[in-house]
């Protein structure tokens, strides 16, 4: 009772349209796949079309058969109809199998292109975390001398700049050209000029301590100048007549005959002038003042000086040489008399020298000559005992000697003259005693002096 039916016209259609989508993916959507693996595509589609088509004469042709209820024809068209749908089956398990494959291979591929860019996500996330630790190196390296800058402009503002300071700079690239280079090296100038400053500030406030000191010490010393002058003022008049009474009774003992009481009245008249001597250098010492100033050779004063004790030394035995190097001129403007009375101290210091020493061939040489700076010099040396060490720091010190009948005021007259004339004097550390006294030279327009060849004020 079975009646057979005519396939459907949409079967045809929807078999043409699967078949052109095919056909489209293969042409669209298989870029990634080889000519050869496309063109077997293509075959295959074909194949299935013709396959389908043959599916389809041969259904008709079954079903005619079947319509006139022809048995033996009928079995004939059903195996070619089976024939042709066991190759369509199989050539869609192959599409099937093939499309499996294709999956898996993009899947694969997928994962591949995943995987790639897993990788070059993760490359570029490190090269990002080690571009940032470079940049957070470099900028921490850059706004260290920057901050190290902030800090000791800080401290500078705070307590000022100090002399550790400038070994605290920071320290740059020599080659440094930048802003912050810059900056440094400015900062450095500025703070090392500060420094500088305050150097100079601070070396101009212990000078100016140490001008305070000696001002209240000259001060004090003026004062006591003034006092022990006055003293020795009032002390000079009854001494000088304790010395008249000592001298009349030294008189009347002697026409008495009284030997002891004479020699008493010598012994207080010796006192006496010992006394009145030490009275009057103090008072010449503490009113001494360069007068009047003038130019003269400081070789001829040193040869009066010679004449006066030229018959101390031949008395002591003393050999005396001087000689003025090669100094054409050694003139001076100063003080004649003071400087020669300077100069006569310094000659009687070196013979109570040698004759309370004891010295064998006894012997004193004076020099002189120009220092550098446009000074002259004179120098006394003798070969006597010298200076005693515990001495040398005090020798020009007021009433400081080391001599029994020394009165300690020698040195100190010629240190005063020195330091009124704008000169010096000072202990010479040489075998034996050795002074040396430096004072300026005369302008060349003065030393010239006038006409008749006479001194000159200066």
């Amino acid at each position: 009772h079975w009646k057979p039916r005519p396939l459907p016209q949409w079967v045809d259609e929807l078999v043409a349209d699967e078949t052109a989508r095919v056909r489209t993916l293969i042409e669209n959507r298989m870029p990634w796949a080889a000519a050869a693996e496309r063109e077997l595509w293509k075959t295959r589609i074909a194949a299935l079309a013709k396959n389908l088509e043959t599916t389809k004469a041969s259904a008709r042709a079954l079903y005619d058969v079947l319509e006139k209820r022809d048995t033996a024809a009928a079995g004939r068209e059903y195996g070619v109809w089976a024939a042709a749908v066991e190759d369509v089956m199989r050539t869609i398990e192959w599409s099937v199998s093939e499309h499996d494959k294709i999956l898996k291979k993009s899947f694969a591929l997928a994962e591949s292109r995943v995987n790639s860019l897993r990788m070059a996500l993760q490359g570029i996330l490190a090269v990002v975390v080690l571009l940032s630790m470079l940049l957070l190196w470099l900028s921490e390296r850059a706004l260290r001398p920057l901050a190290r800058l902030t800090k000791m402009a800080r401290e500078i503002a705070l307590r000022g700049p100090r002399k550790e300071d400038k070994t605290n700079m920071p320290v740059f690239e020599v080659g440094r050209r930048d802003e912050v280079g810059e900056l440094a090296r400015e900062f450095h100038n500025m703070a090392t000029a500060l420094i500088e400053r305050e150097k100079t500030v601070e070396q101009q406030q212990v000078r100016l301590q140490e001008q305070h000191r000696l001002l209240r010490e000259a001060e004090n010393l003026a004062a006591v100048g003034r006092m022990s002058a006055q003293v020795a003022h009032e002390v000079r008049n009854p001494l000088h007549s304790i010395g008249l009474e000592a001298e009349l009774a030294a008189e009347r003992a002697h026409e008495l005959g009284d030997i002891q009481l004479k020699q008493s009245m010598q012994s207080v008249l010796a006192s006496v002038d010992r006394l009145e001597k030490i009275i009057g250098n103090y008072l010449r010492l503490s009113r001494l003042s360069a007068g009047d100033k003038c130019v003269f050779d400081l070789g001829e004063a040193l040869e009066n000086v010679l004449a006066i004790y030229a018959s101390a030394c031949e008395a002591q035995s003393v050999r005396v040489d001087w000689s003025r190097g090669e100094a054409a001129s050694l003139a001076v403007c100063a003080d004649r008399e003071l400087v020669e009375q300077a100069l006569g101290n310094l000659m009687k210091n070196a013979l109570q020298s040698l004759q309370d020493g004891g010295t064998k061939n006894p012997e004193i040489r004076w020099s002189m000559g120009v220092f550098e700076n446009g000074r002259a010099w004179i120098k006394i040396e003798d070969n006597g005992p010298g200076v005693p060490d515990g001495l040398k720091d005090r020798i020009f010190t007021p009433f400081v000697t080391s001599k029994a009948q020394g009165t300690g005021l020698g040195l100190s007259f010629v240190k005063k003259v020195a330091d009124e004339h704008g000169g010096s004097v000072r202990l010479v550390s040489a075998p034996g005693g050795s002074f040396e006294i430096a004072l300026p030279m005369a302008m060349q327009s003065v030393m010239e002096g006038p006409p008749n060849g006479q001194n000159t004020s200066c």
